[in-house]
């Protein structure tokens, strides 16, 4: 359980940063490479760990290079954001060197060390390491000068991290519908680890009694965030009424679910309508009998 949920962890930042792996691409290819996007370290209250990559200068030019330690912040949806080392892991990062200068066409092993305090909690702690160049020859026309960044990330995992339990918390719906209706289950990861939690929808239409069975899609929820799980029904009647029943299995195969009724636009007119004209027929059928009843007395 704890290497799935290892793996799923590594490959959710692969996904969430690919905007920031594509700028990384280009500036590869124009100035500096890295040997790898992604250190992996196992969390240790109290240790220092070591940690390395290796940087190359593609260009004909020296580049002047500065290393920044960025702290991550998670929230719901999965959004990431950039924050200065200010009391987060990403200040117990100590480098060899911040500032250096890389020749043309050399290479250069970064060496950095991240110190955890003694009374840190166990947990999963995510830093990036951003990586800014620009040519060391200041005379550099402009139009030459080759300048950029780009990004390595320092992951720390918890040993002990093995709680994979999420809840689905609420399930957001249209209460009338006409032929298509938006389904949106919202999900909680309560545990301490990351994990890709299982959804599917049965909608059933009461009136027919016909079912069908439609996937959530396969998305990683953080620890203690939530992601928004959307579907969308199509070839709904006006005139239908729906059972909805969502079902997730969180990371420990616990199921959470919750229900909700759809219902056609049309559909409570169209009672309404059945309703008056039962109301109408019931309304001739009684004045039917009362002057049938009225005509048999008076011929007595």
């Amino acid at each position: 359980m704890r290497k799935f949920s290892f793996l799923i962890f590594i490959f959710s930042f692969l996904v969430a940063s690919a905007f920031l792996l594509a700028s990384n691409a280009q500036a590869e290819t124009a100035g500096l490479s890295v040997n790898t996007s992604l250190v992996m370290l196992r969390f240790e209250a109290g240790k220092e760990l070591e940690f390395s990559f290796s940087l190359k200068n593609q260009t004909k030019l020296a580049q002047k290079v500065h290393l920044t330690e960025k702290d991550i912040a998670l929230g719901d949806e999965n959004s990431l954001s950039f924050l200065d080392a200010v009391g987060g892991p990403s200040s117990w990062v100590t480098f060899q060197e911040n500032d250096f200068v890389l020749p043309a066409g050399a290479s250069k092993a970064v060496n950095g060390r991240v110190k955890i305090p003694a009374l840190q909690r166990a947990g999963n702690l995510q830093m990036l390491t951003l990586v800014s160049f620009a040519s060391a020859n200041e005379e550099v026309q402009t139009g030459s000068k080759v300048e950029g960044s780009l990004g390595v990330y320092t992951l720390l995992t918890a040993s002990d991290a093995q709680n994979a339990t999420g809840k689905l918390e609420r399930l957001q719906y249209p209460f009338f519908s006409s032929e298509q209706a938006q389904i949106i289950a919202s999900y909680l990861n309560t545990g301490d680890v990351q994990f890709v939690p299982q959804g599917k929808m049965v909608v059933t239409n009461l009136l027919t009694k016909q079912s069908d069975q439609i996937a959530f899609e396969n998305h990683f929820v953080f620890p203690g965030k939530k992601f928004s799980f959307s579907q969308t029904l199509t070839k709904l009647s006006p005139f239908g009424f729906y059972k909805i029943q969502a079902t997730f299995q969180d990371g420990n195969k616990q199921l959470s679910e919750k229900t909700g009724l759809l219902i056609g636009q049309f559909f409570l007119p169209a009672v309404a309508l059945g309703l008056l004209l039962l109301a109408f027929l019931f309304t001739r059928l009684w004045h039917w009998r009362k002057q049938n009843s009225t005509a048999v007395h008076g011929s007595d």
